[in-house]
């Protein structure tokens, strides 16, 4: 092959790399929340572009069973009201308490991650529920709106227009709680959303905006508040309290704007959901949370031109993030991105197929505590990071989650031993190395990693049915499979 066969969109490429890397597979390990046989059999059945295609209509894919499983969460569907009347009070309400209606809504996200057809959608929600990151843990009024939140805002318009996206979130009681815009009025202005929607929502750090910026548009979010009273049947809805708000002009951006009401801020917040600072800004996010740590030039360049060609659609976005051109030249052990705790966890479950059921999310989530990476509990408003410094010296507790949940040890997840070498359909002991690999890693696993497998299998000395459990333990401590 010529020296111009082996370039790749990201760079030179060794033949040895080019064999090895499928597209379809890396596909499966980063847009959803874990690699399977199963959907690698879907994928192959729509097609690349067809299985993307049919993933971007999360509503138009039956995923009747996964929601008949949410039915035991009676509190993801309820209103702030509906939650404060219930579960509030000294020792909780009739309902229940809101320690329970939190835990509810994490161990449903699990439940989504392991068990939902429409799992890049999943995966979109978890991108924008850090993006815009509120900690569910400020007291019991903030984990009602972090339940609304989930629902009304990221839910909602995950795969939407960004525009959307960030005006639902910016009128939302839990993030105008969460940054102490309730508390920004006239003559006391608080700066805390106005400098997080520039820094972390839109613009960025580089964006080319000042103090000063950050100081005029807080005037802007002056009176922006909610109803506060959770007798009221609005507990929690937006509220505009024209009486707290800076009606004099201001100037964001270079932009001069007139005292009025509540459309200055909606007026900034249209005008930074299409600034060109803003594009690039997701533009790479979005291919850092998918692909790689450090996005190429021509990824950000085409990413951002997608979303401002479609006028902020994140569907358009996603498309290129996802192209094939990209995706086949992911290379895990060249420039590794490590998967972060809740996904590793998920992707060993949902790799586990039959042979693990997940009776108490509870369970997982109180390991993912000791991981660092619960849901909805990162204190800071930058979310939980994605870097390889931030999970990269944590091994030891990795390696323990993996054999937890193959030696059947971790609390609400049953995964019974002879199910495993049920799953993997009896291999002998000299097969078994290679059938992990297939059922794992489609036949990717890297030979180092393999060869460690094997060794390990032939001087074991366990018995037939706990060897493929530890075994399948051992394969999930890989760098193969820590590494998507």
């Amino acid at each position: 092959m010529s020296r111009a066969g082996n370039q790749s969109p990201i760079g030179p490429q060794s033949e040895q790399e080019r064999v090895r890397r499928d597209a379809a597979y890396h596909l499966l390990n980063r847009a959803t929340w874990g690699f399977s046989p199963d959907d690698l059999a879907e994928l192959e059945q729509r097609g690349y572009s067809g299985w993307l295609s049919w993933q971007l209509e999360p509503d138009l894919i039956d995923d009747s069973i996964c929601d008949s499983m949410l039915g035991q969460y009676p509190t993801l569907s309820l209103s702030a009201y509906e939650i404060a009347q219930g579960y509030f009070g000294t020792g909780g309400g009739p309902l229940g308490t809101h320690w329970g209606m939190a835990q509810e809504l994490r161990s449903a996200r699990l439940t989504r991650a392991v068990h939902s057809k429409r799992q890049l959608f999943e995966r979109v929600v978890e991108f924008w529920t850090d993006h815009f990151n509120a900690t569910q843990d400020l007291g019991s009024w903030q984990r009602a709106f972090r339940t609304v939140a989930d629902r009304e805002v990221f839910r909602k318009h995950a795969l939407g227009n960004f525009r959307e996206l960030l005006m639902a979130n910016a009128k939302s009681a839990e993030m105008l709680r969460y940054l102490d815009n309730v508390s920004n009025v006239a003559g006391a202005p608080n700066e805390n959303y106005s400098r997080e929607l520039l820094e972390l929502h839109t613009l960025g750090v580089d964006g080319g905006y000042s103090e000063n910026d950050v100081r005029e548009l807080a005037r802007c979010f002056t009176g922006w508040s909610i109803y506060s009273a959770t007798g009221d049947t609005n507990w929690g809805d937006f509220r505009f309290k024209h009486w707290d708000h800076d009606s004099g002009s201001k100037l964001v951006l270079g932009m001069t704007i007139p005292g009025g009401g509540v459309e200055e801020a909606e007026g900034v917040i249209d005008y930074l959901a299409g600034h060109p600072s803003t594009a690039r800004f997701l533009a790479e996010k979005m291919f850092r949370f998918f692909l790689r740590y450090e996005p190429t030039t021509q990824m950000i360049d085409e990413g951002a031109a997608a979303f401002t060609a479609s006028n902020g659609e994140i569907k358009e976005l996603l498309l290129v993030v996802l192209d094939k051109k990209w995706v086949g030249h992911v290379n895990p052990q060249g420039d590794p991105k490590l998967k972060r705790p809740m996904h590793l966890a998920l992707s060993l479950v949902r790799s586990l197929g039959d042979a693990a059921r997940l009776l108490d999310p509870a369970g997982l989530d109180m390991t993912l505590v000791s991981l660092g990476h619960r849901s909805y509990n990162w204190p800071d408003p930058d979310g939980y990071p994605d870097e390889l410094e931030a999970w990269g010296s944590n091994i030891l507790p990795r390696w323990n989650l993996a054999h937890d949940i193959c030696q059947n040890t971790m609390s609400g997840l049953d995964t019974p031993s002879w199910m495993i070498g049920q799953l993997l359909g009896w291999p002998s002991d000299d097969g078994l190395a290679d059938a992990l690999n297939q059922h794992l890693f489609n036949g990717y696993m890297t030979r180092n990693d393999l060869r460690a497998l094997r060794s390990y299998i032939s001087s074991s000395g366990l018995p037939s049915v706990l060897l493929r459990a530890e075994a399948f333990a051992m394969a999930a401590c890989s760098p193969s499979f820590q590494f998507a």
